[in-house]
């Protein structure tokens, strides 16, 4: 359709212009930008006509009256991974937020937006009269993630809510208090819990059980490690594919497919049960807190296993948990500030200056670090006054790593004590 059939379309049927651009686009089999394009002009037209009913948004939400369509105007969308960015260039004044969603016609029924940047910048040009004329332009960076649909939710916190009612009864442990004591930090990254890899195909054997028996040796082993350093608290970094694959059809969050070995709802247990054995371990030692690290293999299946997990442990209070959505969690320890991220969506180069935007003790803590996980291979790297360290995978080499010669990195589980004062003073990995 073209950009006047569409203005039609609009006019006569208004609920159209409550509907994200990117839908009518697919419907119409036109471009996303003749949709603006004809929904700017369709709101023109009904303001005309009708000042009352200009637009689906309140008159005081925004700076904006239209969508710039000049030539000026240029946008890209780009879907990346579960996450998307979006591009927008125009001659129209942008200064806020709300300026922004209503220039890029953001759907927010489906995505949430995770930041943004507001650029500006002057262009020169004569007029008829060889006069020069000064064109202010904006260009605006919108990075989005999918926005959780709110009945999903808040089904799923009932559910949680009255698991919590037949968790098991935990009794208190009361701990040793050390004068000279540490946190415990530990991560048993991309554990990949139903992949199926052959020797005969990359020299490295990988299945649940193999899975399984190295976290629990590996776990109990840096447990043992440790205890001469008078642990006072352990953070547990969870999640980081911990599960293989996210639905009935052995396929990533985004649909690739993967070997597996067992059903989708065996390897969920597997998983759960783990979890459960490895948390008792530790509470043995010292209090726990988890943080969950949402991944791009498992990302709804994580998140509802962490939820489960949370629920079973909602007895004892020697554990605390968060494990929301978000995609990095911060956690304090005295004057140490330690985030930790699957690192599959946002640029580790970017990191520290999120954490300096999203946390909120950034100026309280003199030591900061970010532990990140998804490349499977270690590496450590400075970015302002944050290290931020990727730890090891104890997860066998499947057919695609193989193919790409993605393997031969030393398969471990790592964990890294933090002093109160001193900040992270030693690591230790137990290799495969």
């Amino acid at each position: 359709m073209t950009i006047e059939q569409l203005t039609d379309k609009f006019t006569k049927h208004q609920n159209y212009l409550t509907i994200s651009s990117g839908k009518i686009s697919r419907k119409f089999n036109c471009t996303r930008e003749d949709v603006i394009a004809a929904k700017a002009a369709a709101r023109e037209k009904l303001k005309i006509s009708n000042p009352e009913s200009v637009s689906d948004k309140p008159k005081s939400e925004s700076t904006l009256e239209k969508v710039d369509t000049s030539k000026n105007a240029t946008s890209t969308f780009e879907q990346k991974k579960e996450n998307a960015e979006y591009t927008f260039q125009t001659s129209k004044e942008i200064k806020s937020l709300d300026d922004l969603i209503k220039a890029c016609d953001i759907d927010l029924t489906n995505w949430e937006i995770e930041r943004y940047i507001i650029n500006k910048w002057n262009i020169g040009s004569k007029d008829a009269d060889k006069n020069i004329q000064v064109t202010p332009l904006f260009q605006v960076k919108v990075w989005l993630k999918p926005k959780v649909k709110e009945p999903l939710v808040d089904a799923l916190e009932q559910l949680i809510e009255k698991a919590k009612t037949y968790a098991p009864v935990y009794p208190s442990i009361l701990y040793p208090e050390y004068l000279d004591s540490h946190l415990l930090v530990i991560s048993p990254a991309d554990i990949h819990i139903n992949k199926l890899a052959s020797a005969y195909e990359t020299g490295d054997e990988y299945n649940i059980e193999i899975a399984v028996n190295r976290v629990r040796e590996g776990v109990l082993s840096l447990l043992n490690l440790v205890r001469p350093f008078n642990i006072d608290k352990i953070l547990f970094i969870a999640g980081n594919d911990i599960l293989h694959t996210d639905n009935t059809t052995s396929t990533t969050t985004r649909g690739t497919f993967q070997n597996t070995q067992k059903m989708w709802y065996d390897a969920f247990n597997i998983a759960k049960d783990l979890m459960i054995e490895i948390i008792e371990m530790m509470l043995t030692l010292a209090p726990v807190h988890v943080d969950f690290n949402p991944s791009n293999h498992d990302y709804q299946s994580g998140f509802y296993l962490l939820q489960t997990i949370s629920a079973w442990f909602s007895k004892c209070q020697n554990i605390t948990f968060n494990v929301d959505i978000s995609h990095r969690k911060y956690f304090v320890y005295h004057d140490n500030l330690i985030g930790s991220t699957h690192a599959d969506c946002a640029k580790e180069k970017d990191l520290a200056l999120l954490m300096a935007h999203e946390s909120k003790d950034w100026s309280n803590c003199k030591h900061r670090y970010i532990y990140t996980h998804h490349i499977h291979h270690q590496s450590a790297k400075d970015y302002m006054s944050v290290n931020v360290n990727t730890v090891r995978s104890l997860s066998g080499t499947d057919s695609y790593h193989h193919k790409f010669g993605f393997q031969h990195a030393p398969k471990a589980i790592e964990c890294f004590l933090h002093n109160k004062t001193k900040g992270r003073i030693g690591s230790f990995s137990h290799i495969f």
